[in-house]
């Protein structure tokens, strides 16, 4: 039983050449895929919070918008 797992062994690790793997290549550059990741998980993290408190993040945009206005002011 060892000796015919050890004589399947390589074959299960190699590559069939019939098949097409270019569907695994990422498309786009490392920076573009990283803030289309980044965009997502901000997303659903904004998501989250709503779900659990809805006003939470109203009150992060308004505290933008506020630090927003104060930065014009003192300028």
């Amino acid at each position: 039983m060892k000796k015919k797992v050890l004589m399947v062994l390589p074959s299960i690790f190699s590559l069939s050449t019939n098949n097409d793997y270019t569907r695994f290549i990422p498309k786009g550059t490392i920076k573009e895929r990283a803030e289309k990741r980044w965009l997502a998980i901000g997303g659903r993290l904004y998501s989250a919070i709503d779900s659990v408190e809805p006003r939470a993040s109203n009150n992060v945009q308004k505290k933008k918008q506020d630090r927003k206005a104060t930065n014009n002011y003192a300028a």
